[in-house]
């Protein structure tokens, strides 16, 4: 006992944690049982926070008032985060919203003590398991190195010592605490992977749980290598912004690790292992074949596939312009109505001028539809617009991405393309006026 205290002692002082509050997350089982028991042996001050999610009714309530007798009993802070009745199925993985839950409330009591830690109890045993469970859901090197002792305020003082080794603690100094019985259950994969495949694996490979960690601590050095060698470049795609990417296929090929680069490079965007596998297809695939997931499109465009947040696409939806009686704005563009003669020198791709006497109102601004069809400026008859979007050679991405302004079948412009010839404007004519804005533009 007296060497694992000197331990936490040590591992408090290098991470500058002299007298300063401690939050001490505490559930009444075990682990937070002994880690609060062996902080109380330190001279700083703790605050420990209990989480009542209220899952398992009247054994939750019970939990809650154990934890805040112990600390009556030792005259520590008790700070309580009743979630009683909060949780719904419409909120999603139950653990993932526990696990936010918790947090947030830690980070609270963080700011609120003006506390310099957040000690949680993860021990030798849920470090073997995490990179177990991270290599068995897709995670790369970043992921399998497992949890940090230290980082971002996260304490945990006891990720080194080994389950056994915390039983006989916890026997010798008779420390009482309060079994969850949910962790019995085989409800969460944590729980399968902690009840039926760590006992196989204590079968067939005994002290494997060392070996993993072991590895991970391999693990981390080589994925600092990789981040600081490897991953600094990033000549083979451009952010256009934070929803929006192009990967350079011809500057990939061209690099050593081509596999690993792009699955960081989605890992960081969160795509999943599966993903990653049908984005990778990808790279042998045809011209115009996609994948989508809930969040991201990503699409093959010749020499280069487009990421885009499927947020970013355009909508279906038909958007409706009334006449303007003063400057009004549309999506990315700025509508007026003017006199032709102050214009007709900045007519380009981004200002165009639509004859007002030409046109019907409302005027609808909406996708193309099959059959569409309009007359380009200074032709005599007319063409498909889908006809018109291939001359322009366009890839998919931006053909998608395609409005047409109409009334009454008549197809007056296609955005930021082409102007129908019976929208042509003269000298003294009453004209539409459509600008494009950009982003540093307000109006």
């Amino acid at each position: 006992m007296n060497a694992l205290v000197k331990h936490i002692r040590d591992a408090a002082q290098e991470h500058g944690i002299t007298s300063q509050p401690v939050v001490v997350a505490v559930s009444g089982g075990r682990d937070s049982m002994l880690l609060l028991y062996l902080l109380r042996q330190l001279p700083i001050q703790l605050i420990v926070a209990h989480v009542n999610y209220g899952l398992r009714e009247q054994a939750s309530a019970e939990d809650a008032l154990f934890v805040a007798a112990y600390c009556e009993r030792h005259g520590l802070r008790f700070e309580l985060l009743n979630l009683s009745g909060q949780y719904h199925p419409s909120l999603g993985n139950l653990q993932v919203w526990a696990r936010n839950q918790r947090y947030t409330f830690f980070n609270q009591l963080r700011q609120q003590y003006g506390a310099v830690a957040i000690a949680v109890a993860h021990h030798h045993e849920d470090q073997a398991e995490t990179i177990l469970y991270q290599f068995l859901r897709g995670g790369g090197l970043a992921a399998m190195r497992g949890m940090h002792d230290w980082k971002n305020g996260i304490w945990r003082p006891l990720l080194g010592v080994q389950d056994s080794e915390m039983s006989r603690l916890v026997r010798e100094e008779r420390i009482e605490f309060r079994q969850d019985e949910s962790n019995l259950k085989n409800t969460y994969t944590r729980n399968r992977i902690r009840n039926k495949v760590s006992p196989l694996l204590n079968e067939i490979a005994p002290g494997w749980q060392h070996q993993l960690t072991a590895r991970g601590q391999m693990i981390s050095e080589v994925e600092q290598y990789m981040h600081e060698v490897v991953l600094s470049d990033r000549t083979w795609y451009k952010e256009v912004d934070s929803d929006h990417y192009i990967i350079d296929l011809s500057a990939l090929n061209r690099l050593p690790l081509m596999r690993y680069r792009l699955w960081h490079f989605l890992d960081s965007l969160t795509f999943s292992a599966s993903c990653y596998e049908e984005i990778w297809n990808l790279l042998s695939a045809g011209n115009g074949r996609f994948f989508e997931n809930k969040k991201w499109h990503v699409l093959r465009e010749r020499e280069h596939i487009r990421i885009v947040a499927r947020l970013r696409e355009i909508e279906d939806r038909v958007l409706s312009l009334e006449l303007p009686k003063e400057p009004i704005t549309i999506g990315q563009w700025r509508v007026s109505v003017t006199l032709f003669d102050d214009v007709q020198s900045r007519l380009s791709s981004e200002v165009v001028a639509l004859r007002l006497s030409s046109l019907s109102f409302p005027i609808a601004i909406r996708k193309p539809q099959e059959g569409d069809r309009i007359q380009p400026f200074g032709m005599v008859g007319t063409k498909l617009v889908s006809r018109v979007l291939i001359s322009k050679k366009m890839e998919q991405f931006e053909k998608s991405n395609v409005k047409v302004w109409s009334s009454d079948q008549m197809i007056y412009w296609i955005e930021g393309l082409v102007v129908n010839e019976r929208c042509r404007a003269q000298q003294g004519d009453r004209v539409l006026l459509i600008e494009k804005m950009h982003d540093n533009e307000t109006f």
